[in-house]
C-alpha cells in the first residue's frame, strides 16, 4: 500500500493534497546511500533532479486519486 492510500483519509474534504518538498535539505542526498541508489536507478543527475522527479511521481499519483497535488 502507498503513502497515499494511508494518508487519504486526512485529505477526503479537499481537492488538494500537499506533497511538500520544497522545505527539504537537498545536501542530504549526496551522501545518503538510499538516495545515491536512486539517482543511479532514476538517472538524476544530482539532488535536484532526484527531488524534481520524486515530486513528479508524487503528483502522478495524487492525480490518479482524482486529487490536485500542490508543493
Amino acid at each position: 500500500m502507498c503513502i497515499y492510500q494511508l494518508s487519504k483519509p486526512r485529505f477526503r474534504y479537499s481537492e488538494y493534497v500537499h506533497i511538500g518538498g520544497d522545505e527539504t535539505n537537498k545536501s542530504y542526498y549526496d551522501n545518503c546511500p538510499v538516495c545515491r541508489k536512486g539517482m543511479e536507478r532514476f538517472s538524476p543527475s544530482n539532488a535536484e533532479s532526484l527531488l524534481r522527479d520524486y515530486v513528479i511521481r508524487a503528483a502522478e499519483v495524487v492525480k490518479r486519486n482524482c486529487k490536485k497535488a500542490i508543493v
